[in-house]
């Protein structure tokens, strides 16, 4: 039988063998050139760096720090000092009666200003407090006249007509709050210290901020501008006129029930709008309560407000949320913007007698007219 047998390769002799050939040496650092795949690196790195910077102008939000001081988590941004028209000028991150909303609520509040001649409309404008895109309050059609400021109050109501309430609040421990335009393009920001009560940080030129104990809600952040806010008002054409702070028989509101008052007269021939207007009866907060929307006075005619410590928002027979002592005190009138329009102070009052303005200006005792 045949077995099956592996075939023997013929021998080679030294000459056929095939010659290994000695690995090529490195090239030398001198002669070394960057591969394709290096090239495609460094193309990478240098996109990534111009798009984070593109990132950086539209949501520095993103590249928001948040540092522990103590037991408080702060977030920081990377400051954007814009030269635009629209600009955060004030806020105020402990209200504790400088500015009232229209629920005699003391919220914190942002004021925007207009620093150009012109109008601009802030439909699109946001803001927010970066927190990683949350918190973002978006305006609704408001045109700011040049020169002219907005409040918005920051209590997380998110109002979108007057008074505005923007979506988020300020915590009084220091924080950072941005501007967007209607494009998403961020145009200012701010990283505001801790704050106690009724302190703003106050812009002072396009870059710099200070702590003041003067703000100057509505208006530019001036000295006259604070002047004029505790300054009365000789062209309102409003005027406090009686005070009643002890009734029995007199100074029934709507429900028939007796309680302190004072009047507000307009002394001009056109009716004159005042919602929106405060009334306090504490100097050190002349904006303690604001009057409801549709508070008109008539063309010479007067408006009774209640100061029965119970705010109620009728405009017809406003209710305030203070009452007011038979020991003596005074009464302040301003404006929506918060500048003072009239005060009037009495001392000791007996029940069922008014403090009542005579027609020369002075006052006198008398009985109530209401």
């Amino acid at each position: 039988m045949t077995q099956n047998r592996r075939p023997v390769r013929p021998a080679q002799s030294p000459a056929q063998r095939p010659v290994r050939q000695p690995a090529p040496k490195p090239a030398s650092r001198k002669t070394r050139r960057f591969s394709a795949p290096v090239v495609d690196v460094v193309i990478i790195a240098v996109v990534l760096l111009v798009l984070g910077v593109v990132l950086q102008m539209v949501r520095p939000a993103l590249y928001g720090t948040t540092e522990t001081k103590g037991t408080n988590r702060i977030t920081t941004v990377s400051e954007i000092h814009g030269s635009g028209p629209i600009r955060i000028n004030e806020l105020m991150a402990s209200n504790s009666g400088t500015l009232m909303d229209e629920k005699g609520m003391s919220a914190d509040w942002i004021e925007l200003i207009n620093v150009s001649g012109s109008p601009v409309n802030l439909a699109g404008y946001s803001l927010s407090k970066t927190d990683n895109g949350r918190s973002v309050y978006t305006l609704p059609e408001i045109t700011l006249n040049g020169g002219e400021c907005l409040v918005i109050f920051a209590d997380s109501a998110a109002s979108f007509e007057p008074p505005y309430h923007a979506s988020f609040s300020l915590s009084s421990k220091g924080g950072s709050l941005m501007l967007f335009n209607s494009n998403g393009m961020a145009i200012d920001s701010l990283n505001y210290p801790a704050m106690s009560a009724d302190m703003s940080y106050s812009r002072r030129s396009q870059s710099s901020w200070m702590v003041t104990d003067k703000p100057t809600p509505g208006m530019p952040n001036t000295d006259d501008s604070y002047a004029l806010l505790h300054t009365p008002r000789t062209d309102a054409g409003v005027e406090i006129c009686e005070i009643a702070a002890s009734t029995f028989e007199y100074g029934k509101d709507e429900n028939g029930v007796p309680r302190d008052y004072f009047v507000l007269r307009n002394t001009t021939g056109a009716a004159i709008d005042v919602g929106g207007w405060f009334v306090s009866d504490d100097p050190t907060k002349p904006c303690a309560c604001r009057l409801p929307d549709g508070c008109v006075i008539a063309a010479n005619g007067e408006l009774t407000v209640y100061a029965s410590g119970e705010l109620r928002n009728d405009p017809a027979a406003p209710h305030v949320a203070f009452g007011l002592r038979a020991e003596g005190e005074t009464i302040l009138l301003s404006d929506s913007n918060g500048r003072l329009v009239d005060t009037a102070s009495y001392e000791l009052m007996s029940t069922d007698v008014a403090y009542i303005k005579q027609a020369d200006g002075s006052w006198s005792t008398g009985t109530p007219t209401k």
